[in-house]
């Protein structure tokens, strides 16, 4: 998955519909191995990762597509600068899969635990 999402400029983060507001996995799984992630506009988005720096976003067709060609017209090393921020905000975020296992061992055994 590294080698294949670093082949790309970006990687476009679409929600379902029960998503919308929210995130998904690939909102993480895309900066963590160092991608440049254009997705939707969110709260929790934004939560995450900061604009223009962690990640890009959009808010509608218009605005994908502007972000797209911003992107695309991009220096090499401000992509990379990019790649390395998203990276290092994941890795800070402590959302790689990793902890978010033990997060959810911690809630499961907190729920069972009398």
């Amino acid at each position: 998955m590294f080698r294949i999402l670093r082949r790309y400029r970006f990687q476009l983060n679409l929600f379902r519909p029960h998503n919308e507001g929210s995130h998904n996995l690939r909102s993480f799984e895309v900066p963590a191995v160092g991608g440049i992630s254009l997705g939707p506009d969110s709260p929790e988005h934004r939560d995450f990762f900061i604009a223009d720096r962690d990640a890009f976003y959009f808010s509608d067709a218009e605005g994908m597509l502007a972000e797209a060609r911003k992107l695309l017209a991009l220096p090499a090393d401000e992509a990379e600068a990019i790649r390395g921020a998203a990276r290092a905000r994941t890795v800070a975020l402590r959302s790689h899969f990793d902890d978010r296992a033990r997060v959810m061992l911690a809630a499961l055994t907190e729920l069972v635990t009398p």
